[in-house]
């Protein structure tokens, strides 16, 4: 396993400059707390571990999916696009059925009021 050290003022460099953690591989991001012994201050190190994942560790801050598996991801998405799909025509298809229901109905009452004028 790679592992990389770089201090947090390096890190905010690389974050304004666009750069950072992630990109085309996965990157799991530790921070770790050290004291030195020239000063006695605390400094952090920011731990970058490249490679594998367990699943808990595959979905980034924005939430998608970051893994190495693009076809299983891929899958994924398109399973849920058809179910999303197949929801959509079912609640599509019985706002129509309503639709039609409440024109034959309104229908019928304007019949029927028709009907009922026309009597007087």
């Amino acid at each position: 396993m790679n592992t990389m050290f770089r201090s947090s003022s390096s890190l905010l460099r690389s974050f304004r400059r666009g750069g950072g953690v992630g990109g085309s591989t996965m990157m799991m991001t530790k921070t770790l707390t050290s004291r030195t012994k020239k000063n006695g201050h605390s400094s952090v190190l920011i731990v970058q571990q490249r490679g594998k994942a367990d699943v808990s560790n595959k979905i980034n801050s924005s939430g998608i999916i970051n893994n190495n598996n693009h076809h299983q991801t891929k899958e994924l998405v398109n399973t849920r696009l058809a179910d999303f799909e197949k929801r959509l025509d079912d609640v599509g298809g019985n706002f129509e059925k309503r639709l039609d229901d409440f024109h034959i109905n309104l229908g019928k009452r304007l019949d029927d009021g028709l009907t009922f004028l026309a009597a007087f």
